[in-house]
Order: C-alpha cells, then structure tokens, then sequence
C-alpha cells in the first residue's frame, strides 16, 4: 500500500471532497450512473492531486498499448468507458476507479522497460477490477455497515490516508480480496490474450515485482494487495495454458 499523493494536503481535500457527496446511494447499491459519476469526482481529484505526464512520446506508447485492452473491457463490460492516464511518480504502481477510469505509473512502465505486453498486462488486469465491479462491491458492502469510505486510500492502496482520516482498523480491511485479485489476473489475462499481446507478460511482470521486492526489502505498490508468490505466478501460468488451448476463452468449468 502507498499514498496516491504524498502531499497531506491533497489527502484532506479528497477527504472533503468525498465526504460531500461520494458515500454512497441509499440502501448501499451503485447503479451504472452512479459508479460512473462517483468515479469521475475521484477521478478529479486525483488529477488535481498529482503530476499527470503529458510527455507525448509516453501517452503515445501508453495509448497504443491501452486501447486495445479498452475495447476487450467494452466487450466484457459495455455499460462503461475505459480510459488510462499516467501519474509521473517514481512508484512501481497502478489502480482503477470505478466507471473506467485507469491509472498507470511512470514507475511502473519504467520497471517494466520495453515489455509492452508486461504493461498491457497490468492494464488489464486494473481494467478487469472495473468490470467485475470489484470496488463497488466493497464500497456497497461497507455503506450498508455505515463505514465512511475514503475512494482514494482503497483505489490507490493508501494507507497514509486511512491514518490521516483515523477511519478504524474496519476501514482498513476494504482492500481488494484476494479472490478479486485472483479474478483480476484471469480476466487481465483474457483482455491481454484477445487484443494481440502476449499474456506471458504477466508472469514476466511478476517477477520484476518479486525482484524489486528483494532488492529494497519493500513491496512494490501494485503488488501490495496480494504478494508475487510462486503459487500466484503458478497459477497465471496456469490460465494462459488454459486460455491458448480454448481460443482465447475459459472453459465454464475453469476455477482457477
């Protein structure tokens, strides 16, 4: 887990901003209009509270690289628009908020080097978490137990933020499970497959993160949800067999 920003600053502003108007509907379920919306208000402000790279040799790398992984996402989920920006920070990260909006890291794309299909890959792995609804689901799960939700501590994987907030050890269990990282990689690894990349790019990628982890004796950021074990890797392997046997499908029986 790290601070999306790490200006106090711009945690307290996106605290205010979500504590006006992002808590949730009544009765703790998100319509598509709404998740979108929500979506856009954190969007903003984690636009407003970070260095977007507008270099355009890299937007253009990145752009060719995501729009085929977008429009696998629309194939799996139309109801939303996916669109990938870059946060100039030396962080080995990415997330996703709700109604499409996707974040990559210059960290993240220089770890990965010229692995596009490495960087397709977590691409889509952060698109499937939007289309399996993966935040809204826990968001809808802590409405209902009257939680206040801070968007941009779980989105970015935050914890400075929860502790600025003082939200409560309750809080700080709304990370992505691991059954959602898990479902994740499978549907990254689809959108990868089904738009020309190579879906080994995933377990390359992997263990760049598990490299990185030894040589600083920290977790890389996008990693911290749910570790580079060798079961992990194991079972991408897994999936990508399954996926090139069955044209780019997976059986209804696969329970990887």
């Amino acid at each position: 887990m790290r601070l999306i920003s790490g200006a106090l600053g711009a945690i307290v502003a996106a605290l205010a901003v979500l504590s006006t108007g992002c808590s949730g509907p009544i009765g703790g379920s998100y319509n598509t209009d709404q998740e979108i919306k929500l979506g856009r208000k954190v969007a903003a402000q984690v636009e407003r509270s970070n260095k977007m790279d507008l270099d355009p040799s890299d937007n253009e790398r990145i752009q060719a690289i995501a729009r085929p992984i977008e429009a696998q996402a629309k194939l799996a989920r139309p109801d939303v628009d996916y669109t990938v920006k870059i946060i100039e920070s030396k962080e080995v990260n990415a997330f996703s908020l709700p109604g499409g909006f996707v974040y990559i890291y210059t960290g993240l794309i220089k770890a990965a080097g010229n692995d596009d299909d490495a960087i397709a890959c977590v691409l889509g792995h952060e698109c499937a978490h939007v289309v399996r609804r993966h935040a809204i689901k826990q968001l809808e799960q802590a409405n209902k137990q009257g939680l206040l939700v801070d968007l941009v501590g779980i989105f970015s994987r935050s914890d400075a933020a929860y502790q600025v907030a003082s939200l409560g050890s309750q809080l700080q269990q709304l990370h992505y499970s691991r059954e959602d990282e898990y479902e994740a990689d499978k549907y990254g690894l689809m959108f990868a497959y089904n738009a020309g990349f190579d879906p080994y790019g995933m377990p390359r990628f992997f263990t760049v993160l598990a490299n990185l982890e030894k040589g600083s004796q920290a977790t890389p950021p996008w990693a911290s949800d749910h570790p580079v074990t060798s079961n992990r890797i194991d079972r991408v392997n897994r999936l990508i067999e399954v996926l090139r046997a069955n044209h780019g499908k997976y059986p209804e029986d696969t329970r990887e």
